[in-house]
């Protein structure tokens, strides 16, 4: 539940307070750990504390991690989880930050109510998302308050979200798609459904998760959703979404009729190619 998300929020805010003014963070934090209630908990506390939040995703090499953590040059990491795999990520890592744990946090921050909201400009960086590095070195774009309030104003003047939406994200945290799922769910008090890594991957589970649960909304790069249907062509059931976001790619004419023999003949088909450019 919301309350539920607050007082995972109120422990990482408490903590982060604890240690300002004792570690370098060059105005971010670094978020490191795989999608959970816990991650987007720390998202939202680095935000309230006044800070941008910075995520990574665990995957990376430990060499492209030191060089993201080296080029930002903050020096808190927020660890979101404890796996196995999580812990031998961090202990190949080169830089030092300070890392926070989530046992850590588990077991000397409680649930208290009394989160504040930092007095923030419109022209601060509320986040930053590294390129993948596919044309050269991965570098840092930084996302103003501003910027990603304009982003969300524009999307809702094309897209009717409310209350009763299950929204679907489908987007790793550290992919700028997640900011308006998000965002959007938050602003509406819509039920926001992550969808970790080892859903997505797997067509079968990611189609039994979007139909088991209703979800009512999903914004996904154009060709992510042609593999999904793709790959579940067995299914003779149709995807009743309210709304897909379509966004990254072209839409080719194949793919149209590929959709329209799967999903339901009510569902608002929205074509946002670009659309996720808008922040920056």
């Amino acid at each position: 539940t919301y309350y539920e998300l607050y007082l995972q929020v109120s422990r990482y805010t408490q903590i982060i307070t604890a240690y300002q003014g004792k570690v370098s963070t060059n105005g971010c934090i670094a978020i490191y750990g795989n999608k959970s209630l816990v991650s987007v908990a720390a998202i939202l506390a680095v935000l309230l504390s006044g800070y941008a939040y910075m995520p990574i995703d665990p995957y990376l090499p430990a060499s492209r991690v030191d060089n993201i953590l080296h080029t930002s040059k903050t020096g808190l990491l927020l660890l979101t989880e404890a796996s196995l795999f999580i812990k031998q990520q961090i202990s190949r890592l080169v830089s030092k930050p300070l890392i926070i744990d989530k046992t850590k946090i588990e077991t000397n921050y409680h649930e208290k109510l009394d989160c504040h909201v930092k007095s923030l400009s419109p022209q601060k960086i509320a986040y930053i998302l590294f390129t993948s590095g596919s044309t050269g070195t991965p570098k840092g774009v930084c996302i103003s308050h501003r910027a990603a309030l304009s982003a969300l104003t524009m999307l809702f003047e094309h897209v009717n979200f409310n209350g009763d939406d299950k929204i679907a994200n489908h987007a790793a945290l550290c992919y700028d798609l997640a900011m308006f799922d998000l965002f959007s769910g938050f602003l509406v008090g819509a039920s926001i459904y992550l969808l970790t890594a080892d859903i997505i991957k797997i067509p079968k589970l990611f189609l039994e998760s979007i139909l088991s649960n209703q979800l009512t909304s999903l914004f996904i790069v154009t060709s992510a959703m042609d593999y999904l249907l793709k790959y579940t062509a067995y299914s003779e059931e149709k995807i009743q979404f309210k709304k897909l976001l379509l966004t990254g790619e072209p839409i080719s004419e194949g793919f149209i009729q590929l959709l329209a023999r799967r999903v339901d003949a009510n569902i608002e088909v929205l074509n946002l190619y670009s659309a996720v450019e808008m922040p920056y």
